[in-house]
């Protein structure tokens, strides 16, 4: 599986899904902009981390994401927060989960997505 994080402030979550990728055969690239997925080839094994938490932040990357790419696009936030999971799930995002449970449940989210 490949992949992306949107995240630029939390350096701990970032250095514990690198060590999680590391170990396993799936690789991770950290964005900034989305339209650094252009260059992807394989559609289908692709997951787009987005995280709420960060200072730049913005709902318009998983609208672009989800309307330009379609890929797999997961929110991951410190603490869920009932109507930002609910606009992210109008959206179309395929996950909305805290930090904490998307690290302990990384392969069973992998399976259940279908990587």
């Amino acid at each position: 599986m490949k992949l992306f994080i949107f995240s630029n402030d939390d350096y701990n979550f970032s250095a514990k899904i690198a060590k999680i990728c590391d170990l396993g055969s799936d690789s991770l690239d950290f964005c900034d902009n989305y339209k650094k997925l252009n260059n992807i080839k394989i559609k289908d094994d692709v997951l787009v981390l987005v995280d709420y938490d960060d200072v730049n932040f913005d709902l318009k990357i998983l609208i672009g994401i989800k309307k330009i790419y379609n890929f797999k696009c997961c929110l991951i936030m410190s603490k869920i927060e009932k109507s930002i999971h609910k606009k992210a799930i109008e959206i179309g995002c395929d996950i909305v989960i805290t930090k904490s449970n998307f690290l302990m449940n990384y392969k069973t989210i992998k399976e259940q997505l279908k990587f």
